[in-house]
């Protein structure tokens, strides 16, 4: 049986993934340095895409980019961009 890190205790593939106020579903999509995985957000009963970044892979640079990625999308308001919901760091 497969199991997964969550924070500091292993979880086994059957049970549900949950960070923060979020169901990790299944991945959607993947690049080099990230996986997109498709959620549910507990509270309201919506679908969403949430972004996986392995930080410990990144270069300094790498995460000055993705800092600037996150303070560009806060930014974004409008109907043919995706809206940045939240950010988590665990």
């Amino acid at each position: 049986q497969a199991t997964m890190m969550k924070g500091p205790k292993a979880i086994s593939a059957d049970e549900e993934v949950h960070i923060d106020n979020y169901e990790i579903l299944h991945t959607i999509g993947e690049g080099n340095f990230s996986k997109v995985k498709l959620a549910w957000h507990i509270l309201t009963g919506t679908e969403v895409a949430n972004k996986v970044i392995k930080k410990s892979q990144q270069s300094s640079s790498s995460l000055l980019r993705l800092f600037w990625e996150v303070h560009i999308m806060k930014a974004l308001n409008h109907s043919y961009t995706v809206q940045l919901l939240e950010v988590t760091d665990t």
